[in-house]
């Protein structure tokens, strides 16, 4: 059952990088702006962190009756850069087009940026092992 469920990640993937591929070959030939790239992805990486430790942070606030403000100005922020990005995909296409793209970036960004949290917090763990320290002269 293993093995069914990587090849089926693995399918999923393959189609979801063909998916990419093509909308990005579209969008390219009608309006020279390719839409799934990685500098979107850097800014919802950054949006999504945001909004995550806003909300989180918010919500402590919340339930100590603390400072609700500085949650609710990440998230702000958090709002803010995804206004920008959506306004910048309606300025290099149509509107609907623009909704679309971003919806779609959306869709595709998010998750891959939770991902590839936790697997940089893998890769920082796995190189910032310790080594042992021999001691040469005693």
């Amino acid at each position: 059952m293993k093995v069914l469920t990587v090849i089926g990640v693995l399918l999923l993937s393959y189609l979801l990088l063909m998916f990419i591929n093509y909308i990005n070959d579209k969008t390219y030939k009608k309006y020279k702006f390719k839409c799934i790239e990685m500098d979107f992805f850097f800014i919802y990486a950054v949006i999504t962190g945001i909004a995550y430790y806003g909300n989180s942070w918010y919500l402590k606030a919340l339930a100590v009756d603390g400072d609700i403000l500085n949650g609710i100005l990440l998230m702000s922020i958090a709002a803010a850069l995804f206004i920008f990005i959506l306004v910048l995909n309606i300025k290099r296409t149509t509107f609907f087009v623009g909704v679309g793209i971003t919806l779609l970036q959306t869709i595709i960004f998010v998750p891959l940026a939770v991902i590839s949290f936790f697997l940089l917090l893998i890769a920082l763990a796995f190189f910032s092992q310790t080594k042992p320290v021999y001691v040469i002269n005693k």
